[in-house]
């Protein structure tokens, strides 16, 4: 606990009036090595994310094969994960935002680690779907927590490239497991699960020393809980690691929430978070995340099941590496469109890019035999899928960070990257399903396609812009009023203040 005694809000601890915000203290100390260490060690999350989820996709058709499953089971196996993933992200959001989001993270490595090695050695279905429970879960605890200590560490114009990096540790894990893959059997059909859950579980073990050893604590999360002093040290080390020495780290105390028992915390979190001033916002990123992670992660478990009947010059386990490739483009190219243009913007340039895509694998992949033209356009499609994708995550991950206060990031964050995962609990049973009534997996793009489009259509919606926006404290609601450029949005909040 702080040694301070809050008065005024104006004040620091010292009685200084008027002295800056937190987040202006950020601004000065400004970027640095020290958000790219926190960027390599609390991104690592993802990283784990990419690889583990790959294999289990991937994986899927060698399970079946030794334990005889049918469709439902063997969608069941990668279901799982995403229910467990659900799991996760709900208990992630009022533990995070009560107890902080350091240990979050370090318990997800932690857990991702044992339940992966555990999953290597089960013996049948069910044993295999509980341990994957808990990897998903482990997995879910720690994406909201690091997307929102990303944020509360990085100065505002770096917040998007910054969650890009950690998009960049996704597609390394997703490289890894494709390389193993390759190593292991370039075309899928002789896969050696088990070994490939243990090496996909390596990473893991790695962050978790890394995390323990250099990853800090949000300053903003410490001084809206009254640890003053903690805070400071924090941003001490920040501005030292950075070079920026110069800078006087004492802050304008933020307004501290009451103090309450743990389940009416609960509850004040989640009157924040669906409250009359953000329950449209959350519903429609609810719904962008669902469509997102329908389209990532339906097509992460589809492509592994449709290339191999599609690919006949390369092995489908080379064109899965290229396809993760293709991600790092994407991610180049969501740092321009979100440094250039608004958030909500941002969004529509990725559904649209994404439909146009899906449309063109369909056609492609359809006719792929009526000439090299629809081959190309196949190949065109798939890539493009893999590649505009990016552009949503950061988008679309970056804005649900950006749109609630200190006090309830983590549970706003956590319900929206819920949302997401429900499409990932959907996406197998959905294209088994799917594919196995109409004999076709063309249906299941379709509804992929049918999503991106409602979607695209409910982004004007969404009353706020968040770029060159300072993270808030506090909510207020503000009276309405048109949309703000770019330029009067940097000058200061529109969501909350």
């Amino acid at each position: 606990m702080g040694k301070h005694t809050f008065t005024s809000p104006s004040e620091t601890p010292d009685g200084t009036r008027d002295s800056p915000s937190l987040g202006e203290v950020i601004e000065r100390i400004g970027f640095g090595p020290a958000q790219m260490r926190a960027g390599i060690v609390g991104g690592g999350v993802w990283l784990a994310d990419g690889s583990e989820l790959l294999l289990i996709s991937s994986v899927t058709n060698a399970v079946a094969i030794d334990w005889d499953l049918g469709h439902a089971a063997k969608g069941m196996v990668v279901t799982v994960v995403f229910v467990g993933i659900l799991i996760g992200n709900i208990m992630s959001g009022p533990i995070g935002d009560n107890y902080g989001r350091r240990h979050m993270i370090m318990a997800s490595y932690a857990g991702i680690f044992i339940f992966s090695i555990l999953s290597s050695y089960t013996t049948n279905v069910f044993e295999l779907a509980i341990a994957r429970l808990f990897v998903g879960a482990s997995f879910g605890c720690g994406q909201p927590a690091w997307n929102t200590l990303n944020s509360e560490l990085t100065p505002m114009w770096w917040r998007l490239p910054m969650n890009s990096f950690s998009m960049v540790l996704f597609v390394v894990g997703e490289l890894y497991s494709a390389a193993l893959m390759l190593y292991d059997d370039p075309n899928l059909t002789n896969l050696h699960w088990r070994w490939l859950l243990r090496m996909g579980a390596i990473p893991s073990a790695i962050w978790l020393v890394l995390s323990a050893l250099l990853l800090v604590q949000s300053p903003n999360f410490l001084a809206v809980h009254g640890h003053y002093d903690e805070a400071v040290e924090v941003l001490e080390s920040l501005k030292y690691t950075n070079g920026a020495h110069d800078v006087d780290t004492a802050f304008r105390i933020p307004p501290q929430p009451p103090k309450l028992p743990f389940l009416e915390k609960l509850q004040r979190q989640k009157e924040i978070v669906f409250g009359n001033h953000l329950f449209g916002s959350t519903c429609i990123v609810m719904f962008s995340c669902f469509t997102l992670n329908l389209m990532y992660y339906g097509t992460m478990y589809a492509f592994p099941q449709i290339l191999p009947t599609l690919v006949t010059s390369t092995s489908a386990a080379s064109e899965l590496f290229v396809g993760a490739l293709w991600e790092l483009p994407g991610l180049a190219l969501a740092v321009i469109i979100g440094t250039a243009f608004p958030r909500k913007l941002g969004m529509k340039i990725y559904m649209a890019t994404s439909l146009i895509s899906i449309a063109t694998f369909i056609v492609g992949a359809v006719f792929i035999d009526h000439g090299v033209m629809l081959r190309v356009m196949m190949h065109l499609g798939y890539y493009g899928v893999k590649c505009f994708v990016s552009i949503g995550f950061i988008s679309v991950y970056q804005y649900a960070v950006e749109i609630y206060p200190t006090e309830a990031r983590i549970t706003g964050t956590a319900v929206n990257i819920a949302g997401g995962r429900l499409a990932g609990i959907l996406s197998p049973i959905l294209y088994e399903g799917l594919t196995a009534f109409f004999h076709s997996w063309v249906v299941f793009m379709l509804v992929i396609g049918g999503c991106l489009l409602l979607n695209f259509l409910m982004v004007d919606s969404l009353p706020f812009e968040t770029m060159g926006v300072h993270l808030k404290d506090t909510l207020h609601p503000q009276p309405s009023h048109p949309e703000p450029s770019v330029r009067e949005a940097s000058k200061g909040g529109v969501a909350c203040s």
